[in-house]
């Protein structure tokens, strides 16, 4: 099996997203999500990304696909354009799963894709980027349930702002 990593950066509500759009725009943050999506053990591999349709919308039309990484959509209609598409959680896991050049799967939202994958214990990793401050969100991540456990934090400053990057991990003890 694969490792299943959700990656999110929230605010100090939870918020992820307004208006369908992420309300900060951290470029050292986003520099760090690309790594950990693009970071693979071999030269061969890619990770591949599972995404709803409005984050997949959400992302710059001349970025999307994005590069080096498979992008798998969640939703019931054709987008159009060259990314794979399936109809569940799960189905883009299989999916996923059978692709041979895969070597990760990163779960990259938005809100309903995180909850399925959250209230199923899908992934084996949490990558949660604190945003420090109040902004505004209409979308949120749901709580971590209590089958993760937090493994480590780190702090990183991106010109004046403090990220908090938290990992946690499964704990099968409490499945």
């Amino acid at each position: 099996m694969k490792p299943v990593i959700l990656i999110a950066a929230i605010d100090n509500d939870r918020g992820i997203g307004l208006r369908g759009s992420m309300p900060w725009k951290i470029p050292g943050e986003a520099k760090y999500t690309a790594q950990r999506t693009l970071r693979t053990s071999s030269p061969d591999m890619i990770n591949a990304l599972i995404m709803g349709r409005k984050t997949y919308e959400s992302l710059p039309p001349h970025r999307r696909p994005l590069p080096g990484r498979h992008s798998l959509v969640i939703t019931s209609r054709s987008i159009g354009e060259p990314v794979g598409v399936a109809t569940s959680v799960d189905e883009a896991l299989r999916v996923c799963g059978e692709m041979s050049d895969v070597e990760s799967i990163f779960v990259f939202g938005g809100a309903e894709i995180y909850s399925q994958a959250l209230a199923a214990a899908l992934p084996d990793t949490l990558l949660i980027s604190n945003i420090p401050g109040h902004y505004g969100c209409d979308t949120f991540l749901d709580p971590i349930p209590s089958t993760y456990r937090l493994e480590r934090t780190s702090n990183h400053k991106h010109g004046t702002v403090m990220v908090r990057h938290e990992t946690y991990v499964r704990d099968f003890g409490k499945e």
